[in-house]
């Protein structure tokens, strides 16, 4: 792998979109500190996202982003469009004044690409956006996932999100491995909650995340049951569910079904019934992939961010106007 750029020394990575994308970037995170021992590391990411932050290592500071908050003033117009500017205009001051030399975006969004592009980091890999706000891609292995992601071609990529992150960083040395430091506190929190759990099964423990950031990547219960159902059969496995409050309606039909399901190991599902109608297993299917509400929420903020970048170039095209006026 050819280098692009050498000798990072106040580093900034934007990973904003996931909790799952932060935990596939530590291999990314770990080897540029190893390969830059001196380096600052400086995380931009979503303020949802900021707490696992500080169990990855090597990270030196985190900055995080409340998107939501944006998002809720520019929903309430006239004054909410002035708070919502004011507060990235503040974002943006306070990361050129970190004097970064080096920036990874891992985040393909838009808005990410146009929000550095205002930072104006010289040397950068992934995404980011022109004078006129349209997204570029820095990098061979950024625009390689692009390939992938935005044409629906994920299926014949060959390369892991990990790797994606990692070579898009230039990053050659590095763990095998996603690391998070585990304090002893947790640690012993999942003890006592396995013990209390009282499992009659002896296998591994297996946790499954059931839930999804968006309907495209959102398994189906069923799938989850029929997973369960043979690990638990053929391994003897131990599961936990995990996920928020919010992907109840997800976790709970697993929960049900798998339990019953424990008890009477013909059960199938072929059917069930929906609004007063029976509903086949494509149906069911259709129904475990509608986001939650939080998914909803973020589809609806995606867009409203062009919204938003076109409100900052008119802002700009303005500021340069009255300058031009003054200075006449």
């Amino acid at each position: 792998m050819k280098k692009r750029f050498e000798n990072k020394t106040n580093i900034l990575l934007v990973n904003i979109t996931r909790l799952g994308d932060m935990i596939q970037s530590t291999p990314t995170i770990i080897g540029l500190k190893q390969e830059n021992p001196n380096a600052k590391i400086t995380v931009l990411v979503e303020k949802q996202f900021e707490s696992i932050c500080y169990s990855i290592p090597e990270i030196d500071e985190v900055i995080p982003i409340d998107l939501g908050m944006t998002v809720r003033s520019i929903s309430r117009e006239g004054d909410g469009i002035i708070d919502a500017y004011e507060y990235v205009d503040e974002l943006v001051e306070k990361l050129k004044s970190k004097n970064f030399d080096y920036c990874l975006n891992m985040s393909s969004s838009a808005y990410t690409a146009l929000l550095l592009s205002l930072v104006d980091v010289k040397r950068r890999g992934g995404w980011t956006a022109d004078s006129e706000g349209y997204r570029l891609i820095e990098s061979d292995w950024a625009k390689l996932f692009a390939t992938a992601v935005f044409h629906q071609n994920r299926k014949y990529s060959p390369f892991n999100l990990v790797d994606i992150f990692r070579c898009a960083g230039d990053v050659e040395k590095h763990p095998n491995y996603l690391k998070v430091a585990v304090s002893d506190e947790a640690r012993e929190y999942c003890k006592k909650f396995i013990q209390d759990a009282k499992f009659t099964n002896t296998g591994p423990l297996l946790v499954v995340q059931a839930g999804a950031s968006q309907a495209k990547r959102q398994w189906a219960p069923s799938n989850f049951i029929k997973c369960v159902r043979k690990l638990v059969k053929e391994n003897n496995v131990r599961v936990v569910l995990s996920g928020t409050k919010k992907e109840l309606s997800i976790i709970e039909p697993i929960k049900v079904v798998s339990k019953f399901a424990k008890e009477h190991p013909a059960l199938e599902i072929r059917v069930g019934y929906i609004d007063n109608e029976l509903a086949d297993t494509k149906i069911i299917s259709d129904y475990a992939t509608i986001p939650s509400m939080e998914g909803l929420l973020t589809m609806f903020a995606g867009g409203l961010i062009e919204h938003v970048r076109n409100l900052s170039i008119g802002l700009n095209l303005y500021a340069e106007k009255l300058e031009e006026g003054g200075n006449n």
